[in-house]
């Protein structure tokens, strides 16, 4: 009887995992809050400044904007309470992930009207990190646009190439 009994102890004591959630579930679950955007090598926009950390550069009306993805492949941007301006509105467009979630596809990315395919570099239940190549000048454009950084590039020399392996960079962290 006791045998049984010590049996029965350890058998009820094992716990079974819970599941991972997958990623959908991750991105979905949460609003998400910019923490770090940036160009990664800096670039020289001309011979008296480089651009590479961006969110130092936007103004307080981008740092709290959130990004809500649904389950539908929706996703909205919310400007929040800080508005850069009194007709700025909440923007969404549509993502998917591709290639078994190694990259994750924005439509308006940045209310830009442009797509953007990002490399997923990291997606926990608290922190997603995207990558984005930039190798020409079009694509620097949307990124520091989506910002509100474009007039960087209207009184700088862009570089007539940019090194390879530059990529914008973009941490949220769930609210």
């Amino acid at each position: 009887m006791g045998l049984l009994l010590m049996v029965f102890l350890f058998f009820s004591s094992c716990k079974k995992k819970d599941a991972e959630p997958s990623n959908t579930q991750k991105l979905t679950s949460y609003n998400w809050l910019i923490a770090t955007a940036k160009i990664d090598p800096a670039l020289q926009v001309n011979s008296l400044e480089s651009v590479g950390s961006i969110y130092d550069r936007m103004e307080p009306c981008y740092q709290d904007d959130k990004t809500k993805f649904s389950s539908d492949g929706a996703y909205t941007v919310d400007k929040s309470t800080n508005k850069c301006n009194g007709s700025d509105q909440n923007f969404s467009g549509s993502w998917a992930f591709q290639n078994n979630e190694s990259k994750l596809y924005m439509s308006n990315f940045g209310n830009t009207s442009t797509p953007v395919t990002f490399s997923v570099n990291e997606l926990s239940s608290f922190v997603v990190t995207l990558s984005y190549p930039i190798s020409n000048t079009a694509e620097l454009t949307t990124v520091l646009k989506a910002y509100g950084l474009d007039g960087l590039l209207q009184k700088a020399t862009v570089p007539s190439s940019i090194p390879s392996g530059t990529k914008f960079i973009l941490t949220m962290r769930a609210l």
